[in-house]
């Protein structure tokens, strides 16, 4: 009986051993989606940002750097949510900046989702030449709760290569006197895991492709691509994002009769944190501020205030004018050329406030950036026609 029992036993090992390895090679080394993310509220993360132009070179003159933060974990419309505030500014002023923005995201088994809300195409298009665009429902803030809501952006356990839809809206648009039916959508995709190189060391990463798609529909089973927009994530376990590339891409309207135009992109990598000298209280530090514009995005004219500080008599700012400093505030296009020169001349320590008025420049994605002395930042506003 005992041999018996044996040889079942034997004969049952061949296929429990396959299943084993079966489930042994799809589920090697599992970790979930919150493996991939601090968990201790108060991380930081510090990142370099280079704009790219149209051929997705960096634009060094206009880097800039952002800082996030995991604030708190707490309910946010219907999930426990990770809260990180981020903020931008250049490597003096961003450890004096305060946090401006928000983004919420939450875990469920091994798909990481994003609170996501759209309120309206105009400022994803970025303005048609001097056309008056408009979006219509579900995109009215009336009716912001139609496009708005938690979304799984990164599949974990996704096979590779293999698409996946995070969600798909159809709407309409005016252009002029044109209305525009269109299909507004993103997609996913996990790509081969990949070990890069950061100034913080070495990375093996889950890599993710999004794809945002903006469709022409003559007929709901015929979209026309218009606009394609897309963003690779590099996301180490323990430490999120560690790299992201927007492309700079191009919005092909000639379906509709229209032009084209590009949409700049950007590329964020993560560093160390920045530190800032301390100063001795006989020698008070050189603060700087250039605030946001306002408004933003404007049309055609916005304000942009700045802040220049009295120096002590050692600073380099300090021309032997009673504390008066040269400063400039220019305004850049997306390929890094002038465009605007707003202030260029010897200024007293005190707030400033200078009027940017842009009815000749066509709409899109512009910097403006501040320098005196050795102090340079740089920050992005918006022209919509």
């Amino acid at each position: 009986m005992v041999l018996k029992f044996r040889s079942k036993i034997n004969g049952m090992k061949s296929p429990f051993i396959f299943l084993l390895l079966f489930l042994l090679q799809h589920n090697a080394f599992p970790q979930s989606a919150q493996s991939y993310f601090p968990t201790q509220t108060g991380f930081k993360w510090t990142y370099r940002v280079n704009p790219l132009d149209s051929l997705n070179n960096p634009i060094n003159l206009l880097a800039f750097y952002q800082a996030d933060s995991l604030a708190v974990v707490k309910d946010y419309e219907g999930r426990a949510a990770n809260y990180i505030l981020s903020k931008s500014g250049t490597e003096l002023t961003l450890p004096f900046t305060p946090f401006s923005d928000t983004s919420y995201l939450s875990f469920q088994s091994n798909d990481a989702y994003k609170y996501y809300r759209l309120f309206n195409l105009d400022s994803l298009l970025g303005g048609i030449g001097n056309r008056n665009v408009r979006s219509m429902h579900p995109f009215e803030s009336s009716n912001i709760e139609a496009f708005e809501g938690w979304f799984a952006y990164y599949k974990f356990a996704q096979n590779v290569n293999i698409n996946y839809q995070i969600f798909s809206k159809d709407t309409s648009i005016t252009i002029d006197s044109l209305t525009i039916p269109i299909r507004y959508e993103l997609k996913g995709k996990r790509l081969t895991d990949q070990t890069i190189t950061t100034e913080l060391g070495n990375f093996t990463c889950k890599k993710f492709l999004l794809t945002t798609v903006v469709s022409y529909l003559p007929l709901p089973i015929l979209p026309i691509p218009l606009y394609q927009m897309l963003d690779t994530s590099w996301i180490a376990p323990g430490n999120w994002i560690v790299k992201q590339i927007f492309p700079s891409s191009a919005v092909n309207l000639s379906a509709i009769g229209l032009g084209t135009f590009t949409v700049p992109g950007n590329m964020k990598e993560i560093i160390p944190a920045l530190v800032t000298g301390i100063h001795s209280v006989d020698s008070p530090p050189i603060n700087f501020m250039l605030y946001q514009n306002f408004p933003n995005p404007f049309n055609p004219v916005t304000k942009i205030r700045y802040l220049i500080p009295t120096p002590p008599s050692s600073s380099p700012l300090v021309k032997g004018r009673n504390g008066v400093g040269f400063v400039s505030l220019k305004v850049y296009g997306v390929l890094g050329n002038e465009v605007a020169t707003l202030v260029n001349e010897y200024k007293v320590a005190g707030s400033y406030e200078v009027e940017f008025e842009a009815s000749k420049l066509s709409s899109g994605i512009y910097y403006y950036q501040l320098r005196a002395s050795d102090y340079i930042e740089t920050k992005k506003t918006i022209l919509l026609k």
